[in-house]
């Protein structure tokens, strides 16, 4: 059979056409269970279907919206290896959300202030509070403690040990897990730009188009960028950092190296999935090769303006800023 482009289904559907062989007899077990136990997969190499169907299976395998509550506007995502939690800019909240879309909600107004971003440090979730100047640690259960930064906390990162921050100021926060803050100074205004790490280093793009590398003692070397609004999102490919800026996309070698290339995407949300870079904008999802930069995929259609992704369970999740709701995407 065909699978026409503008079909929406569940693997249910494409059953014979993809001869998936499943060590259990419901396909629905798989895509209700695929955080909790789910049978291993093997594909049958004699299948003889084509590559644009297969292609477009994963296209449009499984798209599924929920709402989280009133007025939330999730602006950023991470997964905690069960769950995906949302960072609530507008009402003071995070939220953790289950696989099939059941939301808690966790509200502490005297410890989160428009929460902007989020980490996991394999235990627990910490999500900085933008206006509140400090970062909230959240237990699975729910109960925070707050410690106090810089100025204006906007992204997250965790080095395998610690948490750091990229400020309103001219600034990087380091977090120990037990809450002790140290603050170093870089080149211009972090808040703007993205963060991340390499491996060995903290990267940080800053308002003035520039890109920082910052060692584990807060030595900063500061390269020139050439996009206006560049890095505003940044990711570690195993090899390269990528800064997602406004209409292109930049790669930085970890010697500071970088090379531009205008793809005319403008990123809401950047990601790696161990082979693609996904980026999130507007109301499209893009995979891009890290091969070919300038000819990204777009990959599905979401329902509203997105911003913050993350990966869970298999499946790409987006923040739906202007509709306070997030989508599931099957990226199989």
């Amino acid at each position: 059979m065909a699978i026409p482009d503008n079909w929406t289904y569940k693997l249910t559907d494409v059953k014979d056409e993809l001869q998936f062989t499943f060590g259990v007899n419901s396909m629905d077990y798989m895509i209700n269970n695929s955080c909790c136990g789910a049978p291993s997969v093997s594909y049958d190499p004699a299948y003889s279907g084509t590559t644009s169907c297969l292609r477009n299976f994963r296209k449009y395998a499984y798209v599924t919206t929920y709402a989280t509550t009133t007025n939330t506007r999730p602006r950023a995502l991470a997964f905690d290896g069960t769950n995906v939690w949302a960072a609530n800019y507008d009402c003071d909240s995070v939220s953790k959300i289950t696989f099939d879309g059941t939301v808690t909600d966790y509200v502490c107004p005297t410890c989160l202030s428009t929460p902007n971003a989020l980490a996991f440090d394999g235990t627990n979730m910490w999500v900085t509070n933008y206006v509140g100047d400090s970062i909230t640690k959240v237990t699975p259960a729910g109960a925070m403690t707050t410690y106090a930064v810089a100025n204006g906390p906007s992204g997250i990162v965790y080095d395998g040990t610690n948490m750091w921050t990229n400020n309103a100021a001219t600034s990087v926060s380091k977090i120990t897990p037990a809450g002790s803050v140290s603050t170093y100074t870089v080149s211009a205004f972090a808040n703007s730009g993205g963060i991340t790490w390499d491996g060995a280093n903290i990267w940080v793009g800053l308002n003035d188009d520039s890109i920082s590398k910052v060692t584990p003692a807060g030595t900063e070397t500061n390269y020139p960028s050439r996009f206006s609004q560049s890095n505003r999102k940044l990711i570690f490919d195993g090899t390269y950092i990528w800064g997602g800026n406004n209409g292109s996309m930049t790669r930085i070698t970890t010697a500071g190296v970088c090379t531009d290339y205008a793809n005319g995407l403008a990123f809401g949300g950047l990601l790696w999935d161990g082979t693609h870079i996904w980026g999130n904008l507007s109301l499209s999802a893009y995979r891009i090769n890290p091969s070919s930069p300038l000819t990204p995929e777009k990959y599905v259609t979401v329902p509203t303006y997105t911003f913050g992704s993350t990966f869970g369970c298999g499946f790409l999740w987006v923040g739906n800023l202007n509709t306070n709701s997030v989508t599931k995407i099957g990226v199989l």
